[in-house]
């Protein structure tokens, strides 16, 4: 089957939706599919050219709606070479585009690909509520009313990561009438070997570390990812004087220059010593810091580095407001560590169902459970939930049910 992804960036700096596209692929590519990426990239970015599919890039753009005047035209031409279409996302020019040309062959009687959307979290209530959102809000409402509305209500189905983010889907937005959904659920394939080399990779770079419990935020640094929750229920727990509190590593890119300069404010008023940072909110430069710190800030990790310190954490941290599946809380889970939650991250149930890690809501003080409750289970506790993290991977998250389950899809089986 000839499968093309439509995607508005493959920058790995934009987070979750690209890398989901590239496991997928990943997946399909062994089940003997043949998969394409059409992006609207500049065709002049380095990452473009290391994937093991071909990636056609027709931008740049520079709005946030992602226009490109080729997209139409190269759609128009290309379209009918593949059995399927999968939209990854919604909100953008990219949509319409697809609804555009795939109606019009339909209007005519031609022949159509099976068209597929992903929302990827994007019809998650949150996004409407948020008090930071309120102007992007209401301009959804109305893009909703005008056109995304007919996108969702022309495709052949909609796809979903987790039943979570199903249910949620469905009383964000009227009119709602999509063809058909499925939870096809998402998996990740197991971590690369050699932990031993990813853990001494990880502490070449933060020595201090060695042999030293940390509590391990990994995700783009982003609003809507909680770090301001957790640094201010960190620096609670610190004012407390709780004994053996973990250090605190903050890891990932920031594309917002503002928020972070916000977040790196707040450390400061928290009273919380800091590590030295990178030079940017989007790259990783060597730390050579001097203890004590409380909090060590890295920039985006990548490679042996990320699975060392997923691997090294004592736990993994995310009081996210909104969290479509959670690539990386899955990737901890996959290393064995244990993580802990806020319950807006969809695949929560999972885990909790599991006893593979803590939940608890994205508020401070609900941040501030995860963190001391964590401290308060005895060694025999923390060990029960450790020995549960990989079984929960495995059996919820596991990457060849997932690509089972969407391959059934695509070939017309009942899941």
């Amino acid at each position: 089957m000839r499968i093309l992804h439509i995607i508005s960036s493959m920058d790995p700096k934009r987070g979750g939706t690209s890398a989901f596209v590239r496991q997928i692929t990943s997946v399909l590519i062994k089940l003997k599919h043949h998969n394409e990426v059409l992006c609207l990239n500049g065709n002049d970015h380095d990452f473009l050219s290391k994937e093991p599919f071909l990636i056609h890039a027709i931008g740049p753009t520079k709005s946030s709606w992602a226009y490109s005047n080729r997209l139409i035209p190269w759609l128009t031409k290309n379209v009918t070479e593949y059995d399927t279409v999968v939209q990854h996302g919604l909100w953008q020019y990219l949509g319409y585009a697809l609804s555009d040309v795939i109606s019009k062959r339909k209007k005519e009687g031609l022949t159509t690909p099976t068209w597929y959307i992903y929302p990827h979290g994007m019809l998650d209530p949150w996004f409407q509520k948020a008090e930071s959102r309120k102007l992007k809000a209401i301009r959804n409402w109305f893009y909703w009313k005008l056109i995304e509305n007919r996108v969702v209500a022309a495709a052949d189905s909609l796809l979903f990561t987790c039943e979570e983010e199903m249910r949620l889907a469905e009383g964000t937005f009227r009119p709602y009438k999509p063809k058909s959904v499925h939870n096809v659920g998402y998996g990740i394939p197991e971590p690369p070997d050699n932990g031993d080399r990813q853990i001494a990779a990880f502490h070449s770079v933060l020595p201090h570390l060695k042999d030293k419990p940390f509590l391990l935020f990994l995700s783009r640094i982003h609003p809507k990812k909680g770090v301001e929750l957790l640094l201010k229920a960190y620096a609670d727990l610190k004012s407390q004087g709780i004994q053996d509190l973990p250090y605190l590593v903050i890891a990932g890119p920031c594309a917002n220059e503002s928020h972070w300069n916000e977040l790196q404010s707040l450390a400061v008023s928290l009273n919380l010593q800091q590590a030295k940072v990178p030079y940017n909110c989007s790259q990783f430069i060597q730390i050579t810091t001097t203890p004590p710190s409380d909090v060590f800030w890295t920039g985006m990790l990548s490679g042996d580095l990320k699975w060392g310190a997923l691997r090294a954490a004592d736990a993994f941290i995310l009081p996210s407001h909104q969290e479509n599946f959670g690539i990386a809380v899955v990737e901890a889970l996959a290393c064995g560590t244990p993580v802990l939650i806020s319950n807006k991250v969809n695949i929560w149930r999972e885990i909790k169902a599991a006893n593979a890690g803590l939940v608890s809501e994205d508020t401070e003080s609900g941040t501030q459970e995860l963190i001391s409750n964590w401290l308060e289970l005895s060694p025999l506790q923390k060990n029960e939930i450790i020995s549960s993290t990989i079984k929960c991977f495995t059996n919820d998250f596991g990457v060849d049910n997932a690509a089972n389950r969407l391959t059934k899809l695509l070939n017309g089986e009942p899941l």
